[in-house]
C-alpha cells in the first residue's frame, strides 16, 4: 500500500484484505490507497495520494459526508474497532457511481488521527440480487434505525418515498406479519414469511422475508438481519402451472378418446374415464397399477413392443369382443431425461360405428353402380320389346281370325310380357323403376313361383306351401315377388344344414291377407329382432350379405299399406309375417269397366325418339289411326321443328342423348305451356318421375307397352286438352 511520508509498511494488508482500503487524515486528504482501491476506483494510488477523499465520493453526498465524519470524531467509542458500517455510494474515474460498504476506524499518529477505511463493492452483489430479485435489510432494536438496500428498497417501497414497513404490507397480512415477528423476536428463531405489500401506486407484489435475530449477553433481542426478494413472478408462474396442470387434467378426463399411460413395465399408471369406459365395453376393466388386460395385450402386444423400441406408431387394428370393435390406436414412447423409453402414452379412438358407415357407402355406392347399370341395359331392352310387342301387334290385324299364326303370336306376347317383368325386377333392383300396384292374389303369385323357390332352396330344405284363395291385395307384384324371395333366400341362409321351409297365405276375418314365411333354423336374440330392419344391418359374415334385404321389404310393404314383422317363438326357429290390406271392391279383378275401344284422330303429333325400331313402328300405329305425324330423332331436331310449325301433342322418350325428354318439354312449354304430352320411358330417375306425375297435361307411359294402351293415352289427352282450348303458337 502507498501511504503518504509515513514510514511503516502495509504491504501485509493487500495479501490480508481483497477489499479496497482508504487511509485518511484529518483534513480528510488521501494518504493511503492500496491495490484493491485502484482496481476499484480506475485511479492508481500516484493520482489520489494528497487529493480531498470527496474525489472518490458522488457530488449529491459531499455534505452527507463531511456531517458523518464530523459525527464520527466526536464518538467516544474504542478508536481501533472496525465495526461502524453504512452503505454508502463510491464514484469511480469514469464517473459511474456504485454501492459500496465501508468500515471506519481511527487510528492514532504522531501527527494526529487517521482514519482507515475498509470499502467493499457491492455492484456484483447488487447486480446478482437483482436478478435474483433479492434485498437485504437491518433493523437495530435498540435505536430504531432501518436500513434497506436498493433492491430491498425496491421491493417493499417501490418507487415512492420511504415509509414505515408495517404501511406497506398489505392490509389483509399485516395481524399475521406483525404476530409472526413478534414470536421471532420473542423465541430469538428465524423469521420465515410470505406476504404481500402494497406500492404507494398501488401496485401489490408477493415477497418473502427471511431473517436472523442477534441478541446481546442479556439474552435480549439487538438487531435483526434478513433478506426480501420478489417472489410475485414466481407465484405467478405456479398459479399457472396449477391451472395448467387443472387445464390438462380436464382435457385427459373429458377427452372422447380413451388415452392410457403406461410405465416401462407396461402397467398401467393413468387412464382416464374415456378409457376405463371402452375397457369395460371390451370386457377387460383396466386397473391402476396393473398390466393391461390379456384380452387386449393380444393385438397391442406387437404394437406396444415396436413403440417400446422408441416408434411412434398409428395403427387401426380390430379387438375380438362381443360386438367385435375396431381401435384407431396412437402410441408414442415417453422418453426421459437421458432419451431412453420410460413408458407409453396410448390414445385409442373406437371407430367402430365409422367403419361400418364407411362399409355401408362402399355397398351403397356398389349398388348404385349395379343400379346404373341395370337401369341402362333396362332402357335398351324395353326398346326392343316395344318394338316386338308393336310388332306382334300389326301382324294379328294382317292375319284371317282363324290363322294358326295367331299361338305364336300368342306364345310372342307371353314371352315379352315375361321379359317385361325381368326388366321391372331390374330396374326395381335399381330403385328407377315407380311402384305400380295392381290388384292381385298373392296366392297366385306364390303358386306361380314355386317352381323357383324349390330350386333357390335346394334339395336339403324341404318346401311346404299352404294357400288359401282370394287373397287379393293391392301390390306392385314385381315388388311382392321381391319380399317373398327375399325372405326365402334369408331363411335358406339361416338353415346351412338342411330344415323346413313353411310359406303360406291367409285370409283373416278382419280384412286383411297374411304371408307367413316359417323356417326351422336356430331364430334370432331379442337385441337382433330390434336391429332386423335396420339398412345396412346384416348378420352374415362379412361378404355374404349388405344388410339391405329385409330394409328393402320393410319399405316395399308399408309403401303397400302393410306391415312386416318378424319373432323367433323358442323352438320355432323364425317366423316372417307380412300383412296387407283387402283393397275396396270396386278396384277387385273383374269389377273393373271394360276398356273403351281405341279412337284415333287427325290432329298434328310430334314423335322423338333415338331409336329407329321404335320411331318407324310408333308411327305406323299413329298414322293408322288418322293422325298427322312428324317424326325426329332427338330433341333438339323437336324444338327446330316446333318453330316452324306447332304440333298439338308431343310423344317423347324420356332418356335421349343431349337433350332429354323432361328439358324437351321444359323448353317447349315456355311457349305452349298446356301443350298435351306423353312421355315414354324404358326407365328414368324416381326423382325425375315423380316431378313429371305432378305436371299437368302429361302421362307417363311405361316401355314396353301395347300399342292400344299408347293410342287411349293420345286421345285421351288430346280430348281434355279440347274443353280447355288454349292458342299454341311459336
Amino acid at each position: 500500500m502507498r501511504i503518504s511520508g509515513e514510514p511503516m509498511s502495509y504491504a501485509w494488508l493487500d495479501e490480508v484484505l481483497p477489499d479496497a482500503v482508504v487511509v485518511t487524515d484529518e483534513a480528510q486528504r488521501i494518504t493511503g490507497f492500496n491495490a484493491a482501491a485502484e482496481r476499484t476506483w480506475g485511479f492508481s494510488a500516484a493520482e489520489v495520494l494528497g487529493q480531498p477523499l470527496a474525489l472518490l465520493l458522488p457530488p449529491r453526498l459531499h455534505q452527507v459526508h463531511h456531517a458523518h465524519v464530523a459525527r464520527f470524531a466526536e464518538d467516544p467509542s474504542p478508536v481501533r474497532r472496525m465495526d461502524r458500517r453504512a452503505e454508502v455510494f463510491g464514484r469511480r474515474r469514469d464517473g459511474h457511481e456504485f454501492p459500496c460498504e465501508v468500515s471506519i476506524a481511527r487510528r492514532p499518529t504522531e501527527r494526529g488521527v487517521d482514519f482507515v477505511a475498509v470499502v467493499r463493492d457491492l455492484s456484483e452483489q447488487r447486480r446478482a440480487h437483482r436478478i435474483a430479485h433479492l434485498g437485504d435489510w437491518t433493523w437495530d432494536l435498540v435505536t430504531g434505525a432501518q436500513r434497506w438496500s436498493g433492491e430491498a428498497r425496491r421491493i417493499v417501497f417501490g418507487t415512492g418515498d420511504e415509509t414505515p414497513f408495517t404501511e406497506r404490507v398489505h392490509p389483509e397480512d399485516r395481524v399475521f406479519v406483525g404476530s409472526s415477528l413478534q414470536r421471532a423476536l420473542w423465541e430469538g428463531t428465524p423469521w420465515d414469511v410470505e406476504h404481500r405489500v402494497v406500492h404507494a401506486d398501488g401496485t401489490v407484489l408477493h415477497v418473502h422475508q427471511l431473517a436472523e435475530v442477534s441478541k446481546n449477553e442479556d439474552g435480549r433481542a439487538v438487531r435483526v438481519v434478513g433478506t426480501v426478494r420478489d417472489v410475485t413472478e414466481v407465484r405467478r408462474v405456479q398459479r399457472s402451472l396449477l391451472e395448467s396442470e387443472a387445464t390438462v387434467r380436464a382435457l385427459f378426463e373429458g377427452a372422447r378418446d380413451a388415452v392410457i399411460l403406461l410405465d416401462a413395465a407396461q402397467v398401467v399408471r393413468s387412464a382416464n374415464a374415456a378409457a376405463h369406459e371402452l375397457a369395460r365395453q371390451l370386457g377387460a376393466p383396466l386397473v391402476v397399477g396393473a398390466q393391461v388386460p390379456a384380452r387386449v395385450m393380444g393385438p397391442l402386444r406387437a404394437l406396444l413392443e415396436r413403440a417400446g423400441a422408441g416408434e411412434s406408431v398409428l395403427e387401426e387394428t380390430r379387438i375380438d369382443s362381443r360386438p367385435p370393435r375396431w381401435l384407431e390406436l396412437s402410441i408414442n414412447p415417453v422418453r426421459l431425461t437421458g432419451g431412453e423409453v420410460g413408458g407409453l402414452l396410448i390414445m385409442a379412438r373406437d371407430f367402430t360405428q365409422r367403419r361400418s358407415a364407411e362399409e355401408q357407402l362402399r355397398q351403397a355406392q356398389k349398388l348404385d353402380v349395379v343400379g346404373r347399370l341395370a337401369g341402362g341395359v333396362a332402357h335398351d331392352f324395353n326398346n326392343l320389346l316395344t318394338a316386338i310387342i308393336a310388332a306382334t301387334s300389326y301382324l294379328r290385324e294382317e292375319l284371317p281370325p282363324h290363322s294358326p299364326l295367331h299361338t305364336d303370336l300368342t306364345d310372342i306376347d307371353e314371352a315379352s310380357a315375361r321379359a317385361a317383368a325381368l326388366t321391372r325386377q331390374l330396374l326395381s333392383f335399381a330403385r328407377r323403376q315407380p311402384a305400380d300396384p295392381r290388384v292381385v292374389d298373392v296366392s297366385d303369385l306364390v303358386a306361380n313361383l314355386e317352381r323357383m323357390l324349390r330350386r333357390v332352396l335346394g334339395a336339403h330344405i324341404s318346401l311346404q306351401v299352404t294357400l288359401e284363395p282370394c287373397c287379393f291385395v293391392e301390390i306392385d307384384p314385381t315388388q311382392f315377388e321381391q319380399v317373398l324371395m327375399n325372405l326365402v333366400v334369408n331363411a335358406r341362409d339361416a338353415m346351412p344344414g338342411g330344415g323346413t321351409l313353411q310359406v303360406a297365405t291367409t285370409r283373416d276375418l278382419d280384412g286383411r291377407v297374411r304371408l307367413t314365411v316359417t323356417d326351422s333354423g336356430p331364430g334370432f336374440t331379442e337385441e337382433v329382432a330390434q336391429r332386423l330392419f335396420e339398412p345396412f344391418f346384416t348378420t352374415k359374415a362379412p361378404g355374404l350379405g349388405t344388410g339391405l334385404g329385409l330394409a328393402t321389404c320393410h319399405g316395399i310393404v308399408t309403401e303397400a299399406g302393410g306391415t312386416l314383422t318378424a319373432s323367433s317363438p323358442p323352438g320355432r326357429g323364425a317366423v316372417f309375417e307380412v300383412q296387407l290390406p283387402v283393397p275396396k271392391a270396386a278396384l277387385l279383378p273383374g269389377s273393373r269397366r271394360s276398356p273403351s275401344p281405341v279412337k284415333g284422330g287427325q290432329e298434328r303429333v310430334m314423335l322423338v325418339d333415338d331409336e329407329p325400331r321404335v320411331r318407324v313402328l310408333l308411327t305406323r300405329a299413329l298414322q293408322r289411326a288418322g293422325y298427322d305425324v312428324q317424326v325426329v330423332a332427338s330433341g333438339a331436331e323437336a324444338l327446330a321443328a316446333f318453330a316452324k310449325q306447332p304440333f298439338e301433342l308431343l310423344i317423347s322418350d324420356v332418356v335421349m342423348p343431349e337433350l332429354g325428354g323432361h328439358a324437351l318439354v321444359e323448353k317447349l312449354r315456355q311457349a305452349a305451356p298446356t301443350l298435351p304430352v306423353v312421355l315414354m320411358t324404358g326407365y328414368a330417375e324416381p326423382a325425375a318421375l315423380e316431378a313429371a306425375s305432378r305436371a299437368a297435361h302429361l302421362e307417363l307411359i311405361a316401355k314396353p307397352f301395347a300399342i292400344a294402351e299408347l293410342l287411349q293415352r293420345v286421345r285421351a289427352l288430346l280430348d281434355a286438352s279440347t274443353e280447355q282450348p288454349e292458342q299454341v303458337g311459336a
